[in-house]
C-alpha cells in the first residue's frame, strides 16, 4: 500500500469514527416530529338491522348520517392503520349519538377505538356526558390513560403537551368552569417552554374567524393569546371546516366524518412548523348522500341559500390544506 493510500484510509476512518460521535440531526428531527389525527362529532350509532326509510332526527336537523356512522368509522380506522400510522389520535367530543337508551353504544365505540394504532386522547361532548355517569366514563377512559381522573386532562408525548378541555363543564357549570380554568392556567405556567396543543369540543371561533360572543370563550382566547407556547387549538361542534390564524395561534374547527364533506384532520407538527390537511372518507356514495342531506337539513337551510351550503361546509383552500412556519408568527 502506497503512502497516499495509507493517508486516504486514515482520513476515511477518522471521518467515520468522528461521525459516529456526532448528534443525530436526522434522528433529532424525527424525535421532534409528531403526527396527529383529529376526529370530532363522529356520532357513532349501531348499524340498524334493516334499512331505515325514515330519516333520523339528527339527519333532518343537521344532515348527520347517523345510520352510516359505524361503516364510516370502520373505514376511518382502516385508513388510519394502513395509511397514516399517527402517534396520537384525538377524539374531539360527541363521539357517540345522543341515545341514552342504548347502554352498549359507548362500549361499541371504545371497542372500535381499541383497534387504532397509536395513543388515544379522548375529549367528551354533551352526548357522552348526558348519556352516561361521569365516574363510569372516567373509569372506562383509564384504558387509554391510566392517570386520568377528571373530564379535562393532559398528556405529554415526545416534546409536545396535549391539553384536553371539557367544554360541558366549562360552559354549563360555573363551579367546575372556574376549577378547570385555574388548572388550565397552572398547567400552562408549568410548561411555558413546551409546544402545546389544546383541544375541546365547542368551537372558540365562528366560521369567519370571529371570537364567539361568550364570556368563557373570551377568557379562554385571552389565556391562549398570552401563552405563546400554544401553537394549535382543535375543536369541532360547528359542522364546518375552517383553519384560522389568530394572534399567531392556529385554530382548527374540524368537520364531522358523518356530515358533508365527511372528513377528518391529519396534522403534522415539526420543529417550527405545522402542516394540516383534510382527509375525506373513501366512500363516494356516502359523501354524495351527505351533501344531499346537508342541503335538506333544517339548520343549514335556515341560514344559507341552497347554492351556498356546500361551500360553507367544505371551506376554502386554506381550510383544506394549511402549512405554516412558527418563524412567520407575529406578535407572539
Amino acid at each position: 500500500m502506497t503512502i497516499k493510500q495509507k493517508i486516504f484510509l486514515i482520513i476515511i476512518t477518522s471521518i467515520y469514527l468522528f461521525g459516529q460521535n456526532l448528534p443525530r440531526s436526522a434522528s433529532y428531527v424525527s424525535d421532534d416530529k409528531i403526527s396527529i389525527v383529529y376526529i370530532s362529532d363522529l356520532n357513532l350509532y349501531n348499524t340498524p338491522s334493516q334499512n331505515q326509510l325514515e330519516k333520523h332526527i339528527l339527519e333532518k336537523r343537521f344532515g348527520v348520517l347517523v345510520y352510516e356512522s359505524q361503516a364510516i368509522f370502520q373505514e376511518i380506522i382502516k385508513y388510519i392503520n394502513q395509511k397514516l400510522d399517527p402517534e396520537i389520535v384525538i377524539f374531539g367530543g360527541n363521539n357517540i349519538s345522543d341515545l341514552r337508551k342504548d347502554e352498549n353504544l359507548w362500549t361499541l365505540f371504545l371497542d372500535m377505538v381499541s383497534e387504532i394504532k397509536g395513543d388515544i386522547f379522548m375529549n367528551l361532548g354533551t352526548n357522552e356526558i348526558k348519556a352516561y355517569n361521569t365516574d363510569e366514563l372516567l373509569q372506562s377512559l383509564k384504558t387509554f390513560d391510566s392517570q386520568r381522573n377528571t373530564l379535562w386532562h393532559l398528556r405529554k408525548i415526545k416534546n409536545y403537551l396535549f391539553i384536553g378541555l371539557d367544554s360541558v363543564s366549562l360552559f354549563d357549570n360555573p363551579k367546575l368552569s372556574k376549577e378547570q380554568l385555574q388548572w388550565f392556567l397552572s398547567t400552562l405556567s408549568q410548561n411555558q417552554n413546551v409546544v402545546t396543543v389544546v383541544s375541546l369540543h365547542y368551537p372558540l371561533l365562528g366560521s369567519e374567524g370571529e371570537i364567539i360572543n361568550n364570556s368563557v370563550v373570551k377568557r379562554i382566547t385571552e389565556i391562549i393569546s398570552v401563552n405563546p407556547q400554544i401553537k394549535l387549538v382543535l375543536s369541532g361542534g360547528g359542522y364546518f371546516n375552517r383553519v384560522h390564524l389568530l394572534n399567531g395561534c392556529v385554530f382548527v374547527n374540524a368537520p364531522s366524518p358523518v356530515v358533508y364533506p365527511c372528513s377528518f384532520k391529519v396534522i403534522e407538527l415539526l420543529p417550527g412548523r405545522i402542516k394540516i390537511k383534510t382527509v375525506n372518507i373513501l366512500l363516494k356514495g356516502i359523501i354524495k348522500k351527505a351533501l344531499k342531506s346537508a342541503q335538506d337539513a333544517e339548520v343549514f337551510k335556515a341560514k344559507l341559500p341552497l347554492n351556498q351550503i356546500k361551500s360553507y361546509l367544505l371551506g376554502k383552500n386554506q381550510d383544506l390544506q394549511f402549512n405554516y412556519s412558527f418563524s412567520d408568527l407575529k406578535n407572539r
